[in-house]
């Protein structure tokens, strides 16, 4: 096997269609590990040097591993991350299963390169992932657990046995609420024109429902902006996208940013007028999104990263994601943030 390095995203454009189809053939991959995904995320939001190894087995791509290298300024520090790093709920290289020696020369590449960074931070990775265990032989490396996503089974197969009694009767209460200011209904964009339209209300409620809190919020600014436009866009195009609209009569209070790629629906962002929280406009959507992937053919439902009680209500439970870091950087870390919470 051969590894190519490559630097430029022109060149990692060019990767594109070998790309979609190591990620056709790695079956477990989600969104987050897409070309689609990554390449607009370098494009709006990415900094430093690429550093994207990948792996031929003769002409046919093996794996690919998605890094690049930030330059502290003052410290002169070079940071080994992958792409999608902050936005991407799963970040992860890509192997193909057919392919038995993919990973170790996926390890060997690591190994032999290593003098071109001097530390590195791999976050949010599954517990499948492939860079545990070539991390995991390395004696400087810490492996640590991550923030959680909060996933639910939806193999039962009926949205209703999925809630308790008091869940269903709060979400009626909801309703009826709702119902007194205006006439309720919620929509699934799906023409050019309607996602452009939604994705317009959302920017708008999402940045209204944090500025009554006096913070950005994740959305803030013009290039998070682009990037999740363009994400929408390519993603609608796969049948993907599940952007979920609410309105109470003429007005629209509540937009819901999902996908739903290879059999799970994935929750990724919404907002709400912030006036009318109250009344669960965020339940009411969530209880729409499931349904939808429900009869879509989802076995999962995704809430992503975080741990908040609301998943857990909808019968949500934890799966494990993993941090690798050097040693002394995550005891430092530690140190730092016991510190912290001595002091407060």
């Amino acid at each position: 096997m051969r590894i190519e390095e490559i630097t430029t995203a022109a060149a990692l454009e060019w990767l594109r269609p070998d790309w979609i189809g190591l990620w056709q053939r790695a079956v477990t991959a989600g969104p987050f590990q897409h070309p689609d995904w990554l390449l607009s995320w370098w494009r709006w939001l990415g900094g430093g040097q690429l550093f994207v190894l990948a792996v031929r087995d003769g002409a046919e791509l093996a794996a690919l591993a998605p890094f690049y290298i930030t330059t502290e300024a003052a410290s002169g520090e070079r940071q080994l991350t992958l792409l999608g790093n902050g936005v991407s709920d799963c970040c992860d290289v890509l192997l193909d299963p057919g392919r038995s020696g993919a990973k170790a020369a996926l390890a060997e590449a690591l190994k032999t390169r290593s003098a071109g960074w001097t530390s590195y931070d791999l976050r949010d990775l599954p517990p499948d992932s492939a860079l545990l265990s070539i991390f995991g032989d390395e004696p400087e490396a810490s492996i640590s657990r991550d923030t959680p996503t909060v996933v639910v089974d939806l193999r039962g197969g009926a949205e209703g046995s999925l809630l308790s009694p008091r869940m269903t009767a709060d979400l009626r209460r909801c309703r009826r609420r709702a119902e007194e200011i205006g006439v309720l209904s919620m929509d699934f964009a799906s023409s050019e024109e309607l996602i452009a339209r939604a994705m317009d209300v959302l920017f708008a409620l999402h940045h209204a429902r944090w500025r009554a809190r006096d913070e950005a919020g994740v959305l803030h600014g013009s290039e998070r902006e682009a990037f999740y436009r363009e994400v929408a866009a390519r993603f609608a195009r796969h049948g993907w996208l599940r952007l979920l609209t609410l309105s109470l009569g003429d007005r629209v209070v509540g937009a819901s940013f999902d996908f739903q790629v290879r059999g799970r629906a994935y929750h990724y962002i919404g907002g709400f007028a912030p006036e009318l929280g109250m009344l669960g406009i965020g339940s009411l959507m969530l209880q729409q999104l499931i349904a939808r992937a429900i009869r879509d053919g989802a076995g999962e439902f995704d809430f992503l990263r975080g741990e908040e009680d609301y998943k857990r209500r909808w019968g949500g439970v934890p799966r494990p994601h993993y941090r690798i870091r050097p040693k002394q950087v995550a005891e430092t870390a530690r140190k730092t943030e016991d510190k912290h919470a001595g002091a407060a």
